[in-house]
């Protein structure tokens, strides 16, 4: 493939995806899409500025538009650049946003709002500034660009598969929103005092899910290294930090579980660190898969059983437990995407991708009709769509991308992605 056919095909691959995530935002917003009605009055009400401001709807505003912002960026860089390109970005997040809140007058419940336009913009133009930093060409930080090449490999492949540390790191730690007060520092380590003083019961599948995610991550970022030893103690310093990150994050918790389970992970990934390429991909796609299959069968909260919700995304797109449920879902099965995509030798990846999202909706379909009969758990056929999807990102967006191999005697990322 040429430099020029290779730009298409990645410009081609953002305009679906930018468009893609429109959509979900527009279906998010106007949710639900039936039974519509005409303003009462007759009169058709502009967006306004709301009386009470939740901090709840400010997150979910503001960071729903970072994915837009990021993806349109992604597609206008090469025709506008620098303060221009964020400028555009962020009129397309405002006239989205405008749009949208003017036919949330039709719905029943729903109430335009201003700040919501305003958050809406600011996320788009924040998610462009993220674009700009990570993404070639003159905007890019140069302290991440040398960060990056000190510690990992170059090439696409290697660019695309550090978004699954991140994604992980983002579903631990959000919605971001930090809160020193007293109240609510104590509130984020009481699981961990409970678990101490033996107040609260031990959970061995939640430390079993987060022993197997850590052993999994930590091995899926050894295959991204220059150098799979120096980067074990980086990735024990990041989780480190995120665990203790949780506490002053709002509406998260640092539980007795998370830490037993990252130190047994941790424990689990030293001795698969130093093993060769090969046997290293297997056992994080083992780990990964073990962790979504473990945390998808055990019993929740509460005792009561629950029917399974067939329309996707009823319950994900409009609060924030629903975001980072979407975010913790996606990452395992992204990392996966990637692993096969690095793995399968393949002269039309199209095949291997559409076979792999539908084994990967089976797996999880059978998990989520299994929790039909697992107090606590709330079935949901989004969990299905979003690992498919997330699946398919990797095959889809490395497609053409070429990285150099891993250390001598290894099979690195680069073998099968060319």
């Amino acid at each position: 493939m040429d430099r020029e056919s290779g730009a298409g095909g990645d410009d081609g691959s953002l305009k679906v995806l930018a468009a893609v995530y429109t959509a979900l935002l527009a279906y998010g917003t106007l949710y639900p899409l039936w039974d519509w009605r005409w303003p009462a009055g007759g009169a058709w009400p502009l967006p306004s500025w709301p009386e009470q401001v939740s901090r709840a709807d400010v997150v979910t505003n503001l960071f729903v538009y970072l994915p837009f912002g990021f993806l349109w960026a992604g597609v206008f860089h090469r025709r506008s650049r620098g303060a221009v390109g964020l400028a555009a970005v962020g009129l397309l997040g405002v006239a989205l946003s405008l749009g949208l809140e003017f036919l949330q007058a039709f719905v029943p419940g729903r109430v335009p709002s201003l700040l919501d336009v305003a958050l809406n913009g600011a996320g788009s133009v924040a998610g462009g500034g993220v674009a700009v930093l990570l993404g070639p060409g003159p905007g890019r930080s140069r302290w991440f660009a040398a960060w990056r090449g000190r510690w990992f490999l170059p090439g696409r492949a290697v660019d695309v598969a550090l978004a699954v540390p991140a994604l992980w790191a983002l579903g631990q730690l959000f919605p971001l929103v930090p809160s020193v007060d007293v109240g609510s520092l104590r509130a984020g380590l009481r699981p961990l005092y409970h678990g101490l003083t033996g107040a609260a019961p031990f959970s061995p599948g939640a430390a079993a899910v987060y022993a197997l995610q850590v052993a999994g991550l930590g091995g899926f970022v050894s295959l991204l290294a220059r150098s799979a030893g120096r980067i074990q103690w980086v990735f024990a310093g990041c989780v480190a930090a995120v665990l203790v990150l949780k506490v002053p994050v709002v509406s998260r918790q640092l539980s007795l579980e998370a830490v037993i389970g990252a130190v047994a992970g941790y424990c689990v990934l030293l001795p698969v660190a130093r093993v060769r390429y090969r046997l290293r991909a297997a056992a994080v796609a083992g780990f990964l898969v073990a962790a979504v299959v473990v945390d998808g069968l055990r019993s929740g909260p509460g005792g009561a059983f629950s029917p399974m919700v067939w329309v996707p995304f009823q319950a994900h797109v409009t609060n924030l437990q629903g975001l980072a449920d979407v975010i913790t879902g996606a990452w395992p099965w992204f990392a996966l995407g990637w692993l096969g995509r690095a793995g399968i030798p393949a002269r039309d990846p199209a095949v291997p991708a559409v076979l792999g999202a539908a084994g990967t909706a089976a797996i999880v379909l059978g998990i989520e009709f299994a929790q039909r009969a697992i107090p606590g758990r709330t079935p949901d056929v989004t969990d299905a769509v979003v690992a498919a999807a997330a699946w398919v990102l990797p095959w889809w967006v490395v497609t053409g991308g070429k990285t150099e191999t891993g250390p001598p005697g290894s099979c690195g990322p680069g073998d099968r992605l060319s």
